[in-house]
């Protein structure tokens, strides 16, 4: 099955990481806690909306929205068409003030969603567009206004929606650098043996790491960034070093340039140094050259 991103493009969902932030004069809505209220479930499905129900229910688990962020807490998943109301939860989740809330967004059989998250005096709304027949999961990040998290999805048109939420135990700005660098890192390339690999964001420094090789091998450095600004990759082997400056491209126009040295020491060392005011994430890897 063929997957099509929802319209709203990673830019643009990156870009609403610092609007979910902001506060708002709203108050939360009290609907059943950890539980979609009973209107999801109101009406009998057709054959069709069960099968768009499966689509959506596979994009949120495929890929693994854990997998950037291992020690997410799943705080729950509303899966159901659009026909049968709006979904909306009350998930108790503990978390702290100003902690991250990432939340899993997909729909399918055209038309839009609306989602709406509430936590504290914290609020925000963003509406997406729907692809026909797949789907394809964005994320949203949300900053925790108190220890309970409400979500709305309302849609528009036919088809199915989903959403799941998990707390993340970061701020929203490393949840969203985590992000860019695991894409900088999906950037790199597989072409010969690997010696070592790292990722990170930008305001960790992402000090590199030493890597073992041997005196007269070619090794070859790539790396990628995702972000704002640039970052500067050195490598240095005793005597011989390397250096490139490498700019922060958007999702979709990620370049991952390479460069090689030629070791003169048993240890190479990788050194990321990001510009003054970069953001963002970054990766980069070292392979045996041997072209």
């Amino acid at each position: 099955m063929s997957h099509a991103r929802l319209s709203l493009t990673r830019t643009a969902v990156l870009g609403a990481v610092i609007a979910l932030g902001m506060t708002s004069g709203c108050s939360s809505p009290k609907p059943p806690v950890n539980t979609p209220t009973a209107s999801a479930a109101a009406k009998k499905l057709t054959s069709v909306e069960k099968q768009q129900v499966e689509v959506v229910s596979l994009a949120l688990g495929d890929p693994d929205p854990d997998a950037v962020f291992p020690h997410a807490k799943r705080l729950g998943t509303m899966v159901n068409a659009k026909r049968s109301g709006p979904l909306h939860a009350a998930y108790d989740s503990k978390l702290k003030p100003g902690q991250a809330v990432k939340v899993d967004v997909a729909c399918t059989g055209g038309g839009a969603v609306t989602v709406t998250v509430f936590s504290g005096k914290r609020a925000k709304t963003a509406k997406t567009d729907c692809p026909d027949d797949s789907s394809f999961p964005e994320s949203l990040f949300f900053e925790a206004g108190g220890s309970r998290v409400n979500v709305t999805v309302i849609g528009h048109g036919k088809g199915a929606m989903g959403t799941v939420v998990h707390g993340l135990d970061m701020d929203t700005g490393m949840a969203r650098d985590l992000i860019l660098a695991n894409r900088a890192h999906s950037a790199l390339t597989n072409e010969g043996p690997g010696l070592g690999t790292s990722s990170g964001s930008l305001r960790d420094g992402i000090n590199g790491s030493s890597v073992d090789v041997k005196i007269g091998q070619r090794v070859r450095v790539q790396a990628a960034c995702v972000g704002t600004g640039s970052v500067t990759v050195s490598a240095v082997s005793g005597t011989a070093r390397v250096s490139k400056r490498y700019p922060c491209g958007n999702d979709g126009s990620v370049g991952a340039p390479s460069f090689q040295l030629t070791a003169v020491d048993p240890v190479l060392k990788v050194r990321l140094t990001p510009d003054k005011g970069a953001s963002g994430g970054a990766a980069y890897t070292v392979r045996d050259d041997r072209s």
